[in-house]
């Protein structure tokens, strides 16, 4: 698992890294466009992870294993996934609420948009639901 974390920390920090360059690049070429602004935030973000992340796992690789083995530990997994389902619950209580508000306030794209959002959390989480339990 410590090798997945490696790669996952290798992989957050290469996108930071691109996402910052061209945030970077745009804003350097004249353009003042807000999604460029965004990534270059979002990329600083990931970077800042990853870093913290690598440098918690080189610093201390008993703290490391410690983490390893409080993350395969049964009640934390229970605790997890419980924690999942409200927060799942929550994100889909909050987006009917955004797609109400939108046709409330007559922006018909946004509140499509939401409701497709809605609709593809549904799908993909009976999609994961089916194929959990087939498995287990």
């Amino acid at each position: 698992m410590i090798q997945f974390v490696k790669k996952c920390d290798r992989w957050i920090l290469g996108t930071g890294i691109l996402f910052y360059a061209i945030g970077a690049v745009a804003r350097q070429m004249g353009s003042h466009h807000m999604a460029f602004s965004f990534l270059s935030g979002a990329g600083c973000g990931l970077i800042l992870v990853a870093v913290v992340s690598m440098f918690i796992r080189f610093r201390s690789p008993q703290r490391a294993q410690q983490q390893e083995i409080e993350r395969k530990d049964e009640r934390n997994i229970q605790v997890r996934l419980l924690a999942g389902n409200v927060t799942f619950l929550v994100a889909l209580l909050i987006m009917f609420v955004l797609a109400v508000v939108f046709l409330v306030l007559d922006y018909s794209l946004a509140s499509i948009l939401t409701i497709c959002a809605m609709a593809a959390t549904v799908l993909v989480f009976s999609i994961a639901l089916v194929y959990y339990n087939k498995k287990m």
